[in-house]
């Protein structure tokens, strides 16, 4: 039996189903997620999958190289290729539970990656050289609740950053607006290697659980989720050494967040306490932890992305792809998308964005 690619990310609800005749590049689309990128008009749409494959975690190196997962057969498979499509090759493939997490190198040598051994149970931090060679193992663990957890590269290329799991036990079924299967109870805390996976630390002392860290472009500073399940959260900034900062609470549940280039703001996909409850994205600043609204995002679909110049942000919603200028908050349709939406990742010279889509399975 076909194992179908289990991937940390939220999807959109479906468009109206006439949207399909009017962009041939999703016909046929069907309930396998492919892998697209469009131009920053809106009208130049490229199918770089046509397989019966499902395709996730799309990332894209500084060179231009797309990363990305496909599922098949039962087993998933890391591939890289070009913006073309060419030049498509497997780098590893596995016969695993998931895999996540993608991250590149800066140098583009090297990716990082997070592998879900078991159900509710083993996880591993790895990363691998761009050829397919050097496969290392960073970190083996218990994993409290559901994975995986993506590791994070520091700005010279030299640490990692990456949430493992502390405690044993019992599997249960966890708290919050998300119970899932049964996992292990005990805290994920955010710890700090080399690259080599020698030298880890706990990052911070902080109570509660930490997850989702993601290093700062110039390496100042680690961002994370942290808090109790089931309980309110917040959004961290720590120095390398330690030191966190609360840079937004009182929130229900954190999707995702994302560093802007220049590192003074954060876009934070979120549900907060306070108003109407719904998901927002949302705009921190880093300095004065100001926190505004830039729109309500209807769903949470993946890690909101920057324009690599940081005036505009990319942007899951219920009728396709959007983008928001960071200024203003004047919002735009990118596309729009007649299926499920998954991850948005913006190209180093921002002429493109990749994205996966899925037909939405009809009742």
């Amino acid at each position: 039996m076909k194992r179908s690619l289990v991937v940390i990310a939220f999807v959109v609800t479906a468009c109206g189903g006439a949207l399909a005749q009017a962009n041939p590049a999703f016909e046929p689309l069907g309930r396998e997620s492919q892998l697209f990128v469009v131009d920053m008009n809106g009208k130049d749409v490229i199918r770089l999958t046509r397989d019966d494959e499902n395709h996730a975690e799309a990332a894209w190196s500084r060179d231009g190289r797309l990363a990305f997962l496909s599922s098949a057969g039962g087993s998933v498979a890391l591939e890289i290729m070009r913006l073309d499509g060419g030049d498509r090759r497997v780098l590893l493939q596995d016969p695993v539970l998931s895999w996540g997490g993608l991250s590149w190198s800066p140098d583009g040598r090297r990716l990082a990656f997070a592998t879900f051994l078991e159900r509710g149970s083993r996880q591993r931090v790895e990363t691998v050289a761009a050829d397919g060679s050097q496969r290392t193992r960073i970190a083996e663990y218990v994993v409290p609740w559901n994975g995986p957890f993506g590791p994070s590269w520091s700005h010279d290329g030299t640490r990692l950053a990456y949430a493992r799991g502390f405690g044993t036990g019992p599997p249960r079924v966890p708290p919050g607006p998300r119970p899932g299967p049964a996992v292990i109870p005990g805290t994920m805390k955010i710890v700090v290697a080399d690259a080599a996976g020698r030298r880890e630390r706990r990052l911070t002392r902080l109570r509660g659980e930490e997850w989702n860290p993601q290093w700062s472009p110039r390496g100042e500073s680690i961002l994370f989720s942290g808090g109790t399940r089931g309980e309110r959260v917040g959004l961290f900034a720590a120095s390398p050494e330690g030191k966190a900062r609360l840079l937004a609470g009182d929130l229900i549940f954190i999707y995702d967040a994302a560093w802007s280039p220049d590192a003074r703001a954060v876009a934070l996909l979120a549900t907060p306490y306070v108003g109407d409850r719904r998901t927002r994205l949302l705009l921190v600043d880093v300095r004065t932890r100001n926190v505004r609204t830039l729109a309500h995002a209807d769903v949470a679909s993946a890690r909101p992305s920057w324009s690599p110049n940081g005036r505009q942000i990319a942007y899951a919603a219920s009728d396709g792809i959007r983008i928001v200028t960071a200024a203003d908050g004047h919002t735009e349709l990118l596309l729009s998308v007649p299926a499920q939406v998954g991850e948005l990742a913006w190209s180093p010279d921002g002429a493109w964005l990749a994205f996966t889509a899925q037909r939405v399975p009809e009742d």
